[in-house]
């Protein structure tokens, strides 16, 4: 029995986690896996690419070629710019007279086209009011004509007309 006793003194197994057995779980640190590394250096990675060219049969100055446009094309890629931004699209140029009346050309032109759009706009809003007022004319156009027929009545006929008050008391 004294031998099993000695377990207190011997190294834990590999991949023991203490506890395990009453639901505890493990986890693992840097210090566990050691010091970090660094990714491969510029040497290493152009070391690389000419491997892989060499292996798809590309010579070395194609494959430098494309390096240099792609990284040229990174630079230049419109995804990149401000489709919004403007500003110094022109700039440097000398505004002359032509510029002048062009600017003046196409001012009128857009007067003129709104003007158009303006009368077309006000006949077809001018309909549409038209046509919803003939499909839901107001209460006073619905009676209209039995308004008309009150200028028959005489005043004798009128003051006999109950008052309101009168109407509801006998409800």
């Amino acid at each position: 029995m004294t031998g099993r006793r000695d377990f207190l003194s011997q190294p834990a197994p590999e991949n023991y986690v203490a506890g395990l057995g009453r639901g505890a779980t493990g986890f693992t640190t840097r210090s566990d896996l050691g010091p970090a590394r660094e990714g491969p250096s510029e040497d290493q990675i152009k070391e690389a690419l000419a491997k892989r060219a060499a292996q798809l049969g590309f010579s070395d100055a194609v494959a430098g070629k494309k390096k240099d446009q792609a990284a040229e094309e990174d630079d230049n890629d419109e995804r990149f710019q401000d489709p919004d931004n403007e500003v110094g699209l022109f700039a440097g140029g000398i505004y002359d007279k032509d510029d002048d009346e062009a600017d003046r050309i196409y001012r009128e032109i857009d007067e003129k086209m709104d003007k158009r759009r303006r009368a077309r706009r006000e006949a077809r809003e001018q309909a549409e009011r038209e046509e919803y007022e003939r499909k839901n004319p107001k209460i006073s156009q619905q009676f209209a004509d039995l308004k008309r027929g009150l200028e028959s009545i005489t005043e004798d006929e009128w003051a006999a007309l109950p008052e309101t008050p009168a109407l509801l008391r006998r409800a």
